[in-house]
């Protein structure tokens, strides 16, 4: 249960994450921005585990945002987004399947979030019969009806240089603590994510004019895309979060400068004798630590550049077939599911 939750968060973030970007989009000078993607699992998770999470993550290394005219580009995990700041009009690419849809900028969310697997419901899964399947639907959901989530913000004080820009961190972090069910190891289970957000210092827009095009445009996307509207809304089904990240969606949207990078941790708390268990069970499992993250996800900006972006990019090819947005959305979605083949 406890992973239904964690993919269902990873995914969240993951899916939303593009639209903070877009958020600093520009419209005049040339700009490319290149994200490195970098997931670790902890070491004494099950081999089987790190593999299939290696195997997900192929092709899903990260993503590049380029600018040029007015028009902005980007490219994750095999599909391609454009978006015209003139005419408001998003369009998404599929270049496997050499398919393509345009619809408004501000309809993408609502559409992005129809399509997206809701808290209390779980995803098909193989091999598993029908009527366990709703129990353990049923029993999540009596275990979303008690849970408690808390929220927290600080400004570190911390500081970095990323691509030669100076950049101050945010650390986020929300505490979860869920029952479990009857008979089992623990009565409680604790978990926490940390989220550590780098943005470029103020002052850096003045010295770099990439950085000076990205904040200069960073209401754009959070007045017509509305990341921050969209993950209230997916987490307005799970009692206890819409409340306590309503801050954190707000801090997002009231962000002023890129971010250059991002960092989320998960920790949940093991039953010492269930932990020693799963470990005997798995050798080729490194030891156990109760103190480490079972899962981390960085994006950061390995290239920030002013150089001239090819007119090219925002061209659709000739041969490409036009498709309904909902279709084209419920594929991306399932292209960025969970590590777990079984899972559809």
């Amino acid at each position: 249960m406890t992973r239904v939750i964690f993919r269902t968060l990873r995914r969240a973030v993951h899916c939303t994450l593009p639209l903070w970007i877009w958020a600093a989009a520009p419209v005049l000078a040339d700009v490319t921005v290149r994200y490195q993607t970098d997931i670790k699992l902890a070491s004494f998770l099950p081999p089987q585990a790190r593999e299939q999470a290696e195997k997900a993550l192929q092709g899903n290394r990260g993503y590049t945002l380029r600018f040029k005219n007015g028009k902005g580009w980007t490219d994750m995990n095999s599909w391609t987004s454009l978006l015209d700041y003139t005419t408001q009009q998003m369009t998404l690419i599929d270049p496997k399947q050499k398919m393509f849809c345009t619809l408004p900028a501000a309809e993408f969310t609502e559409k992005l979030f129809a399509a997206m697997p809701k808290f209390g419901k779980l995803p098909k899964m193989d091999n598993v019969p029908e009527e366990q399947q709703k129990a353990m639907t049923d029993m999540m959901a009596k275990m979303m009806a008690n849970l408690k989530v808390t929220f927290d913000s600080k400004k570190t004080g911390r500081t970095d240089t990323i691509q030669g820009i100076q950049a101050d961190e945010r650390e986020m972090t929300i505490a979860i603590e869920m029952p479990m069910p009857k008979g089992g190891a623990q009565s409680v289970m604790h978990m926490k994510i940390v989220l550590q957000v780098w943005g470029a210092q103020p002052g850096e827009a003045l010295k770099n004019q990439a950085i000076r095009e990205l904040t200069g445009y960073n209401l754009y996307a959070n007045y017509f895309m509305n990341p921050a509207g969209m993950l209230q809304k997916m987490f307005s089904s799970m009692p206890g979060y819409a409340e306590a990240l309503k801050s954190m969606t707000e801090e997002f949207s009231a962000a002023k400068s890129p971010m250059l990078r991002t960092h989320m941790s998960m920790f949940a708390e093991m039953d010492p004798k269930a932990a020693q268990k799963a470990a005997d069970q798995n050798p080729g499992a490194g030891p156990v630590d109760p103190n480490a993250p079972m899962f981390e996800m960085t994006h950061e900006a390995v290239e920030i550049s002013g150089a001239p972006v090819d007119e090219a990019v925002f061209r659709i090819p000739a041969d490409y077939k036009a498709i309904p947005p909902e279709e084209i959305i419920k594929n991306m979605i399932q292209s960025q599911m969970s590590f777990t083949g079984t899972v559809k």
